[in-house]
C-alpha cells in the first residue's frame, strides 16, 4: 500500500505517480495469487516490474518459496528505486550472506523514510549494527563481541558462528567460549571432553578463566580423567595471570593440602587481599579463623568473614557455620534462636546439613515452638539429599506419625535408605518392626539381618537382641555360643539386662578352669593386645576352639577373648545336677479370694508352686519389651 506521509523527495513522488497508473493490474495479479493460480499471478507481476513496478518487483521476491537469483534481482531492482519494503528485505538478505555494511546502508534508507519495519529493526539491533563491519573486516575483537552478545540474548546458533569465527582466527577468548559453549551444552550437545579440549587451546595461548575451568575440570574428573596434581598446576596458571577465581581455588588447596603439599600460611597471604571483593576468599578465610587453619583461632574473627560470604547467595555453608557458633556458643553467647535462624537460612540454600539441625531444632522445640510438621519437612529436604540422618528421622517420624501421616511403607522406605547407607540405629529399627510384626510384616530374616548389621556397629541393643536371635533360632541357626557371644558384647558396653542374664545363659557352655595364670588376649597371638590378666583357678566358659586356641568368655565381666588350649580344662569334678522337684519354689500362704503361686525360672523352663501344694512345670513364653528393647522371658500369672 502508499504510504500516506508526506513524501520526502521527488523520486518518491515520481514512485507514487507510477504505481496510481497500475493498481489494479497490481491487485488483478494479487487476486489470483490469493486463488492459487500462482504462475499467472508471477506472469502478471513479471510484466509489471519489466515496466517499472516496484511493488511487483518486490513482490516476485516475497512470493517466492525458493529464491531464484532473478528474483533477488528484482528486490534489488526495487530497492535501488527506493521502494523502502524492497530496501528493507534486500538490507536483510545482504546481511544474511554477510554483506554486513551493503544491507546496513540499505537498512538505514528505509529508516530514514520512515519505514516501520525498518525503524524497528534499527532500534533492536543497535549494537551489532556497530560490530558488523568491523567483524566483516575481520577485527578479532568484534568478531568476539559479536558471539558474546548472542550467547548472552540466549541465541546460542548465532553465538557459536561467531565463536567458530574468532576460533578459526586462533583467538584466545574465542576458543575459550567455544569451550563454554561445549561445557554448556549451548546451540550444540554437551561434550565436557571437547570442552576441555578447547579450553586447553585457550589456556595454551594464555586465557587464565580457560585456565581456572581446566583447574575444576581436572579437580573434579569432569570430560578428563581426575587429576589433583594437574588441578593444582592449572589453578597456578590462572592465579599467575591475576585471575581471582583462580587465586581463590588455589589458596583453597593449599589450605587443605589438595593436589600437592599443605600451606595454611601461602592460602592465607592469597586470600588475604581478595577477601572483601570476592565471597569465597571471604569463605576460606572464615574457615582459617573458625578452624585455627594457620591463624589462631578466632570464632569473633570468623564471623566477619562468614557474614560477607553470605552476601553471595550460591553459598550456603557461611550461614551454616554462623550457625555452630551461636548453637555451641562460640566465641559469642548460646543462643538457639539466632542458631535456628541462621541454619534455616543455609538450609533454604540447600545445605544438606543446615537443612538436618533445622528439622531437629523445630522437633525438639530449640529456638522456636515445637513443630513436628516443619520438621518432618526439613528432614525430607535433607533425606532427599541422601543424609542418611534425616533419613532415619524421617522414617522415625512415618512410624510414629510425627508431623506426618503415619505410614509403615514410608517409614520402611526411608528406614532402609538410611540403613543401607550404614545407620545403625536405623538397622536396630527395622530389625525391631521386623521381629515385633505390628507395623512391619513379622520376618526373622530380615529381623536377624538388620540387627546384625546394627551389632556390628556396636549398638549395645542390636548385640543383645542378636543373642536372643541366635538363642532361639529367629533368622539364625540356634547357636548358644554365638548368643553368648553377642550378649558378653551386649554386657560390655553396660546393658543392664545383658549383664542380668549372662548367668543362665552360661549354663549353656562349657565350663573350663586356667590350670595357670595367663594374658586374655584380643586375638589368637601372643603378639595382640591383652584384655585382661587370668589367674590360675579362673573360671572360663567356651565358645570355640582348636589344638592351639580356645575362644572364651569369663564368668567375671564377661570379658571375650582367647587363652591357650593347653591352659584351660574342664574341672575334674562335675558340679551334682538337682532333681526337677529340687527347682520348685515354696508353696505360698493362701491369700482370700484369690490363687497365689510362687514361680522360678531358669531360662525357658519355669517351675510353679500353687498355694495348694500343686507343683507345674512349664516353658516361658519369650516376648519383646518395646519400651526397653529387648527380648524378655514372660512366664504369665498364676
Amino acid at each position: 500500500m502508499i504510504n500516506n506521509k508526506p513524501l520526502r523527495h521527488l523520486g518518491y513522488l515520481g514512485l507514487a505517480i507510477l504505481l496510481t497508473g497500475c493498481a489494479v493490474s497490481y491487485e488483478a495479479a494479487e487476486e489470483k495469487y490469493q486463488e492459487g493460480k500462482f504462475t499467472e499471478a508471477r506472469e502478471a507481476w513479471t510484466s509489471l516490474a519489466d515496466k517499472g513496478d516496484t511493488r511487483a518487483m518486490h513482490r516476485l521476491y516475497t512470493s517466492s518459496r525458493i529464491k531464484t537469483d532473478a528474483d533477488i534481482t528484482a528486490l534489488q531492482q526495487a530497492a535501488d528505486l527506493d521502494y523502502p519494503p524492497a530496501m528493507h528485505d534486500y538490507g536483510l538478505y545482504l546481511i544474511g550472506q554477510e554483506r554486513y555494511t551493503d544491507g546496513i546502508d540499505y537498512l538505514s534508507k528505509a529508516k530514514e523514510l520512515d519505514y516501520p519495519p525498518s525503524v524497528a529493526w534499527y532500534r533492536a539491533n543497535r549494537q551489532p549494527i556497530n560490530l558488523w563491519p568491523l567483524a566483516e573486516n575481520g577485527f578479532t575483537a568484534s568478531i568476539v563481541m559479536l558471539g558474546e552478545y548472542y550467547k548472552d540474548r540466549k541465541e546460542y546458533k548465532e553465538a557459536l558462528h561467531w565463536f567458530k569465527k574468532g576460533a578459526d582466527k586462533d583467538s584466545s577468548n574465542a576458543l575459550f567460549y567455544m569451550g563454554v559453549m561445549y561445557n554448556f551444552g549451548y546451540g550444540i550437545n554437551k561434550n565436557m571432553t571437547t570442552a576441555a579440549d578447547w579450553y586447553r587451546k585457550a589456556a595454551e595461548k594464555g586465557h587464565s578463566s580457560a585456565s581456572f575451568n581446566l583447574c575444576l575440570m581436572y579437580r573434579d574428573g569432569n570430560g578428563v580423567a581426575k587429576n589433583l596434581t594437574q588441578a593444582r598446576a592449572w589453578c597456578e596458571k590462572s592465579a599467575a595471570m591475576n585471575n581471582e577465581d583462580g587465586t581463590v581455588e588455589l589458596g583453597r588447596m593449599y589450605l587443605y593440602g589438595i593436589g600437592g603439599e599443605k600451606d595454611e600460611q601461602h592460602a592465607f597471604k592469597l586470600l588475604s587481599p581478595l577477601g572483601n571483593k570476592n565471597s569465597f576468599a571471604a569463605l576460606r578465610l572464615g574457615e582459617i579463623y573458625f578452624d585455627g587453619l594457620g591463624q589462631p583461632q578466632d570464632y569473633r574473627q570468623a564471623l566477619p568473614w562468614f557474614e560477607k560470604a553470605h552476601r553471595e547467595e550460591s553459598i550456603s555453608s557461611a550461614a551454616k557455620y554462623i550457625a555452630i557458633m551461636y548453637d555451641e556458643a562460640l566465641g559469642h553467647p548460646l543462643d538457639t534462636r539466632k542458631a535456628l535462624s541462621w541454619f534455616e537460612a543455609a538450609a533454604k540454600r540447600g545445605d544438606t546439613y543446615s537443612q538436618r539441625r533445622t528439622g531437629q531444632f523445630y522437633r525438639d522445640g530449640r529456638g522456636t515452638s515445637k513443630n513436628l510438621k516443619q520438621a518432618a519437612y526439613w528432614f525430607e529436604q535433607a533425606a532427599e539429599q541422601n543424609d542418611r540422618f534425616a533419613q532415619y528421622s524421617l522414617g522415625m517420624a512415618y512410624l510414629d506419625g510425627q508431623g506426618v501421616r503415619q505410614s509403615a511403607s514410608r517409614a520402611k522406605q526411608w528406614l532402609t535408605k538410611a540403613a543401607e547407607q550404614g545407620h545403625s540405629a536405623a538397622q536396630f529399627q527395622l530389625g525391631y518392626e521386623y521381629a515385633d510384626g505390628s507395623k512391619l510384616k513379622k520376618n526373622y530374616q530380615e529381623f536377624a539381618k538388620w540387627t546384625q548389621l546394627a551389632a556390628d556397629q556396636e549398638h549395645q541393643v542390636a548385640q543383645f537382641n542378636l543373642s536372643v536371635a541366635y538363642e532361639n533360632g529367629w533368622g539364625k541357626d540356634k547357636n548358644q555360643a554365638w548368643a553368648a557371644y553377642w550378649r558378653a558384647k551386649a554386657a560390655n558396653q553396660g546393658y543392664q539386662s545383658a549383664i542380668e542374664t549372662m548367668p543362665k545363659l552360661l549354663q549353656h557352655l562349657t565350663r573350663l578352669e586356667l590350670k595357670k595364670s595367663t594374658p586374655l588376649y584380643q586375638k589368637v597371638s601372643t603378639d595382640s593386645d591383652k584384655v585382661a590378666s587370668m589367674k590360675k583357678g579362673d573360671i572360663v566358659y567356651r565358645l570355640a576352639n582348636n589344638d592351639s586356641w580356645t575362644e572364651v568368655v569369663t564368668d567375671k565381666g564377661y570379658k571375650l577373648g582367647f587363652v591357650p588350649s593347653s591352659s584351660a580344662q574342664e574341672p575334674k569334678v562335675a558340679t551334682p545336677t538337682r532333681s526337677n522337684t529340687s527347682q520348685f519354689p515354696a508353696k505360698p500362704a493362701k491369700v482370700p479370694g484369690r490363687v497365689s503361686c510362687n514361680t522360678r525360672c531358669i531360662n525357658s523352663t519355669c517351675y510353679r508352686t500353687y498355694d495348694d501344694g500343686r507343683e507345674v512345670k512349664f516353658q516361658a513364653q519369650q516376648k519383646f519389651n518395646a519400651f526397653t528393647g529387648q527380648f524378655e522371658w514372660d512366664s504369665g500369672g498364676c
